[in-house]
């Protein structure tokens, strides 16, 4: 029998023949065999350059409507039959390939113990993470990172199912671990990695271990020993950034949690842990560090630059520039790890023109490897810097852009530090309307305690106050202002409204009628949307005074703004003061 190369052909869809199939295959070489079975196939290749060929080249191509997805196959068995170069002789040969094997249907399929499949070097090592079968899909493990907080399980499972099948789902602090049964890893990580979901941006990537197999966080006792070896040790090394080097986030997470490792303590020659995280290209350790309170604001001295290898010889005017050394945002912008460049973002680290700079060929981090992300990395920033620019422009063309290119909505800059506040304060209507439509929290505080609601009220701008309380900004947070008459009638009527539906008084109605009278809905939804100094909207404050009949009432209005519908409920309300 002729040896051969053997590819399993897996992704078909339903409606795949051999005839879609074997043009492609044979630009790469001599096709000896390839037979088709329901939604996968095998392609036996003539040898092994053309089927590495097919591998590399064809992995991922669309055939009606599928990607497919090749792999070595782990059954080594022969061909059943040899191909002929023309079509209609090999559907001769299929349906009697076909039949011999129907002959073999209750013959053992599991080969015995002592029989071992042939391995060539091409298929000698697998790859970590991906789990393959003879003749089925394969499964791959997957580590989430960046995952938002309060997400459930479920809902890391429903994004994951329009790609396969959810084996297994697990959560171990900072991570979500997901085995998939999926035809393509690459689409996967492709439309997945560096997605916003549920407003940050998820790190996805092939899991180096199985699922929930990740260890355990340690005790605080197992803590105390490691920190008191460690200390001991000729290296002085921490036990935090010894677990950094490991890249052990459950160690990193136990001896925080203990208590036994001073984030912001170094040994002499001992990088920062935030660095050294940092340089090891690990930003769920560094996030995790961050939200422990590790000092964003440290720097790397210039003494450890050429340690690091950061310079180039042309890089010497970027030396001169940072003499007082290398903050931790810098250090992740050089080492193009946006994840972490995101977080700094958030956190309130400023963005410049002058990060570009730092992507520059004469600062490169020791390791090269992160030089594929320099136009990702310098892509973000641009769009940060346009969005940034377009709030202080009042473009909100230009904002909107920005945010649905990757744009981080909490980013500042020198001239606009906080986004919301600065659109707030310099009246910039449609701007407000895009970013509170992103999901910006409405009552956020700025570096001097005051709501976007607080700065509105005070310039006695009533269409800020109505777009922020149409979003839910608290209404009773702010005091009225002498002079703003109309911001003023705003705030004292929604005082009204909440004391009707905690009381229970169906007066309420009469009260929105007035705004459905004037077809002003911009102003119910104010009054429906806004909430009170508990966080309760108008229904909220009804349910939980039992006032059913109100509810009732105000979820009409919330849900049905028909003509007919509006006019029960005003019905209704002539109905109840007649009686």
């Amino acid at each position: 029998m002729t040896k051969t190369f053997k590819i399993h052909v897996g992704n078909l869809s339903s409606d795949t023949r051999e005839e879609d199939l074997l043009p492609l295959f044979r630009k790469y070489g001599e096709v000896i065999e390839f037979i088709i079975k329901d939604y996968f196939g095998f392609l036996h290749m003539k040898d092994e350059e053309s089927g590495a060929a097919v591998l590399k080249n064809l992995n991922g191509h669309l055939v009606r409507g599928h990607h497919i997805r090749l792999h070595i196959a782990t059954n080594k068995d022969g061909p059943r039959t040899q191909l002929k170069k023309d079509v209609n002789a090999n559907m001769v040969d299929r349906k009697e390939s076909i039949h011999k094997a129907g002959q073999r249907i209750f013959r053992p399929s599991r080969p015995s113990p002592e029989h071992k499949p042939e391995m060539n070097a091409t298929n000698s090592r697998s790859i970590k993470g991906v789990s393959q079968d003879a003749d089925g899909p394969s499964s791959t493990n997957f580590v989430v990172r960046n995952v938002p907080p309060k997400i459930s399980i479920r809902e890391i499972e429903e994004l994951f199912q329009k790609y396969g099948k959810v084996k297994k789902c697990s959560s171990d602090y900072e991570h979500v671990f997901v085995c998939l049964i999926c035809p393509d890893v690459e689409l996967v990580l492709s439309e997945l990695n560096g997605t916003k979901f549920k407003g940050q941006h998820i790190e996805v990537k092939v899991a180096t271990g199985p699922v929930n197999e990740q260890p355990s966080s340690p005790s605080r006792e197992h803590c105390v020993r490691l920190e008191k070896k460690c200390s001991a040790s000729i290296t002085f090394t921490s036990a935090l950034n010894k677990a950094i080097e490991e890249g052990s986030i459950s160690s990193c997470k136990g001896l925080l949690d203990a208590g036994v490792t001073p984030i912001n303590e170094v040994f002499p020659r001992e990088l920062h842990p935030l660095m050294l995280a940092i340089k090891l290209q690990r930003s769920d350790i560094t996030e995790l560090l961050i939200k422990n309170g590790a000092n964003i604001h440290v720097l790397l001295p210039q003494d450890k630059f050429h340690s690091f290898n950061l310079f180039t010889d042309n890089g010497s005017e970027y030396f001169q520039n940072h003499k007082d050394g290398l903050s931790c945002y810098q250090l992740a912008v050089i080492y193009r790890n946006i994840f972490v460049v995101r977080c700094f973002w958030r956190l309130g680290c400023l963005v410049a023109d002058d990060d570009i700079h730092l992507l520059s060929e004469h600062i490169v981090p020791g390791d090269s490897s992160v030089l594929q992300h320099t136009e990702e990395t310098k892509k973000a920033i641009t769009q940060q810097l346009n969005f940034l620019k377009g709030i202080e422009t009042n473009n909100y063309i230009q904002v909107f852009s920005a945010l649905t290119h990757g744009a981080e909505i909490k980013g500042h800059s020198g001239s606009v530090r906080f986004p919301i506040h600065f659109a707030t304060r310099k009246g910039f209507h449609n701007v407000l309307h895009v970013l509170v439509n992103w999901a910006t929290e409405v009552d956020s505080v700025d570096d001097q305690g005051l709501r976007p609601i607080q700065i509105a009220v005070e310039a006695g701008d009533l269409k800020c106050c109505q777009i922020l309380l149409e979003n839910g900004a608290c209404y009773n947070s702010v005091e009225t202002i002498p002079g703003s008459e109309g911001v003023n009638n705003l705030l004292e009527n929604i005082e009204q409204a909440f004391f009707f539906a905690s009381k229970g008084y169906i007066e309420i109605l009469k009260l929105f009628m007035q705004v459905v009278d004037k077809e002003n809905y911009h102003l119910l939804n104010v009054f429906l949307n806004c909430t009170n100094s508990e966080g309760k909207t108008l229904i909220a404050a009804a349910v939980a005074n039992g006032h059913f009949e109100v509810v009732r009432n105000l979820v009409k209005l919330r849900t049905g703004t028909s003509l007919s519908e509006l006019v029960k409920v005003h019905t209704l309300y002539e109905k109840t003061v007649m009686e």
